[in-house]
């Protein structure tokens, strides 16, 4: 794309916190998401290459599947290496939006209300279907009035994930190949053999240590100065 505020690559965090909607009263005999919650950042991610094979998990907001990506411009990947942990793994947005991803919709609760109240499906218990219904997200951004607030999202707080530019598959991503991984982000070197003896096959320079990326992240700040 030749632009500093876009990327070719999105990016796939694993984290150390329970996945989101666990809680869910739908969602609390789901095995799954307990053996997902069992694991640590670090354990997430060698599941994912050892298996070839990223699940979906429920959304937070219509509770539906979903398979979740960040946009990786350099800005992005270091703030959402501190967010959710050092450990990641990126494709082209080619590759996955011939897999069915793509931009997430981030949608007034309002709007997204109005739409309920105009075509209600009384089987599914709203009004799009689950694989449209997975690429949405809630926009209630910190500016919102009190009564907007109020009224459409009962007081919670301000969800704005707009700067990650998020990306969605409805569907678990599966069968990847090393030429289909544009990159793997692990915390040290010692990462890097871990993941090696995992996967004999993964290249070398695949690997991207968020240790070094971080130092050149604080020289380059230094020279902007």
């Amino acid at each position: 794309m030749g632009r500093p505020d876009f990327s070719d690559y999105v990016v796939h965090f694993t984290s150390d916190r329970p996945p989101l909607g666990i809680d869910h009263p739908n969602n609390k005999d789901d095995e799954r998401l307990r053996e997902i919650a069992r694991l640590n950042a670090k354990q997430r991610l060698t599941l994912i290459l050892r298996d070839r094979y990223i699940r979906t998990t429920p959304t937070p907001w219509l509770n539906v599947p979903a398979c979740c990506f960040i946009e990786c411009t350099w800005p992005s990947l270091m703030d959402n290496a501190h967010k959710y942990s050092p450990y990641a793994i990126g494709f082209s947005k080619k590759y996955i939006f011939n897999k069915g991803g793509g931009p997430a919709i981030y949608m007034r609760p309002d709007i997204y209300l109005d739409q309920q109240n105009f075509v209600t499906s009384k089987a599914q218990g709203y009004a799009y279907s689950e694989k449209f219904a997975a690429f949405m997200v809630p926009f209630v951004p910190a500016y919102s009035d009190k009564e907007f607030k109020h009224k459409y999202w009962k007081d919670q707080d301000a969800v704005d994930h707009t700067r990650e530019r998020e990306w969605r598959m409805p569907v678990a991503l599966e069968d990847f190949t090393n030429d289909d991984i544009a990159f793997i982000m692990v915390a040290d070197n010692e990462d890097i053999v871990y993941f090696q003896d995992l996967r004999g096959d993964i290249p070398y320079d695949k690997f991207l240590v968020a240790k070094t990326c971080e130092q050149a992240e604080r020289l380059l700040a230094a020279q902007v100065v």
